[in-house]
């Protein structure tokens, strides 16, 4: 029986009744913060996750790049140790193009030393087949492990300017992501960092919400008793004067004390009425008068408009026109631009004048278009020898209708020039840098040859005088053969390099 009573005093309590909807309202809405919050905070978690999980797998197919392209799992397994100092990495992968496993390393922190990649799955074709259709980084979640997987192509020439790549690419260097494809890399990251760190934040979250909630019960009940206290304090008054009050309805036991003033208020309306009826001619009166004072100052904002449009916008040449196109005015630098006479200019439509290959004749059907909708315009085009930016201002009255525009030449020839020469100038310096880059290359490898060369050419000279003289030390010539051999390995090994770096 007890929600009952409860439930019949909230119904007749007015006080009661507007604390309980306030809290259902403030539940709701702080309810529905908290759960917008922890989605927000599980989306940005998981992005962040996601975003240093792809950041972490480029850094590590950047540097394990030449171990990729020489197949050389030592090399390989050195590199992507540091992928192991980032908290949540458990195993790192790495392939070929021809989908052959060059190299699989654990945290040597996880106790479980088992594959968590595609290793274990079987999905080498299809993950790896994914990678390298879509020629960038992507991700791969296993709900069931709970294990993020990023991998990401490795390419044979990176992202960065060297003198190298300036030389062997005709176009300049290779922007990020260029290069063909000479491997893949993996890297697989646990999940339950993440889910801990979403745990943290739904605890917090639950605490805010509960500790708000209690807040909120406090501040509205103080609220609600001082907001239905002068209401609570007039019921009494009423019941004072021996007036029966319906308690599960205060507002309305109110409404019947307020009709006595409303008919009191009848004859004040009829008064009002007749005041009203003097006042409507008075207003009629001055509605004229303000209607021609509108006009007046609505041509005064438009020759306000013209003259702020054409003195603040630096310029060569300008013309006013009407959204036709007539020409209202224009200075004498566009008159040149028309090869017309500024006798001739005012009062002809502008798209008479211009020839069939003008560049404002060509941009006409934008030109209407833009000042139709209230927009300005800007383009470029050649005139004769000389290039002009163009730039088009529609003039709107007061109730914001285009009525005219204003049509500015700026002379921009000298710029486009000084554009060319800037371009060609670059051209000539990426020439002589790659020039220079060759002219390196070529002496550190004929230093690199001309050393063991120079040493041999002794041995043999040696050896020949050495007979001429009959002492051979038969010892000795086999320890200086020896070392000639090592000498002509050192050349083999430096020009299989050169077919290397040549590929």
């Amino acid at each position: 029986m007890k929600p009952f009573r409860l439930l019949n005093y909230i119904n007749k309590n007015l006080t009661a009744r507007v604390f309980v909807y306030l809290m259902a309202a403030i539940l709701l809405v702080a309810g529905s913060m908290s759960y917008y919050h922890l989605w927000s905070r599980q989306r940005e978690l998981r992005t962040e996750m996601i975003r240093e999980g792809k950041l972490l797998v480029e850094v590590v197919a950047q540097s394990a790049r030449l171990g990729i392209f020489a197949e050389d799992p030592e090399q390989i397994k050195t590199t992507v140790q540091s992928a192991f100092r980032v908290a949540g990495v458990l195993e790192v992968c790495v392939y070929n193009t021809d989908m052959k496993l060059l190299a699989m390393e654990f945290n040597p922190r996880t106790p479980a030393r088992r594959s968590h990649c595609i290793v274990g799955k079987g999905m080498d074709s299809e993950i790896l087949g994914k990678v390298a259709a879509s020629q960038t980084t992507r991700y791969f979640e296993d709900p069931v492990s709970e294990v993020i997987e990023f991998w990401c192509p490795v390419r044979a020439i990176g992202g960065t300017f060297t003198d190298e790549s300036m030389f062997f690419e005709e176009s300049g260097p290779v922007p990020r992501g260029g290069g063909r494809i000479i491997g893949f890399i993996g890297v697989c990251v646990d999940q339950r960092p993440l889910q801990k760190r979403l745990r943290g934040t739904i605890f917090r979250s639950i605490l805010l919400f509960a500790g708000a909630l209690v807040l909120g019960a406090v501040v509205t009940f103080f609220i609600v008793r001082e907001v239905t206290r002068p209401l609570n304090r007039l019921v009494g008054n009423i019941k004072g004067y021996g007036i029966e009050v319906d308690t599960a309805d205060q507002l309305g036991a109110l409404a019947g004390t307020f009709d006595s003033l409303v008919s009191q208020l009848g004859g004040a309306f009829a008064t009002i009425n007749e005041l009203r009826q003097g006042l409507e001619q008075k207003v009629a009166e001055l509605e004229q008068e303000v209607a021609i004072r509108k006009q007046a100052e609505q041509d005064l904002l438009e020759s306000e408009e013209t003259a702020r449009v054409l003195l603040n916008v630096p310029i060569n040449a300008s013309a006013l026109l009407d959204v036709h196109g007539t020409i209202l005015d224009a200075n004498q630098a566009m008159a040149e631009r028309l090869d017309l006479e500024m006798e001739t200019l005012a009062g002809n439509n502008i798209w008479d004048l211009v020839s069939v290959d003008d560049t404002l004749l060509r941009f006409r059907g934008r030109i209407e278009e833009a000042v139709a909708a209230g927009r300005n315009l800007r383009f470029e085009g050649e005139h004769g020898e000389c290039y002009f930016d163009y730039a088009v201002y529609p003039i709107v009255d007061a109730h914001n209708r285009p009525t005219k525009m204003a049509i500015l030449a700026r002379d921009i020839t000298r710029r486009v020039e000084a554009e060319k020469k800037r371009q060609e100038l670059e051209v000539k310096s990426l020439t002589q840098a790659k020039l220079a880059s060759l002219g390196q290359i070529s002496t550190g490898i004929a230093h690199e040859i001309n050393q063991p060369l120079s040493f041999i050419r002794v041995i043999y000279e040696s050896t020949l005088r050495d007979f001429d003289l009959g002492r051979v030390d038969m010892e000795e010539l086999r320890d200086d053969f020896r070392e000639a051999l090592r000498q002509v390995s050192r050349i083999s090994a430096l020009t299989g390099q050169l077919r290397t770096f040549g590929r």
